[in-house]
């Protein structure tokens, strides 16, 4: 069955090799970004007695990544799987 009118417009134009490439390192830095942001959370909240103020920018960027991990990238990740 061809492709439809509607399909033409989501079709990506990269190679699919290249596309499956491109979900594969989302997928590893994906799972890095959750690690290390929850693991500095982590440390943060065991360790809130001894923050600075600047941290907490450190902190409020951890949150900030770890959010947009969790909903982008799966988005991205299937997108490029699926070659759309």
């Amino acid at each position: 069955m061809g492709l439809l009118a509607e399909d033409l417009a989501f079709h990506s134009s990269i190679p699919v090799p290249l596309d499956i490439t491109v979900a594969v390192v989302y997928s590893v830095l994906g799972i890095c970004s959750i690690f290390g942001n929850s693991t500095l959370l982590y440390i943060s909240y065991k360790n809130k007695h001894l923050l600075k103020p600047a941290e907490y920018f450190i902190i409020n960027l951890a949150v900030s990544d770890l959010g947009l991990t969790l909903s982008l990238y799966p988005m991205a990740i299937t997108s490029s799987f699926y070659h759309r």
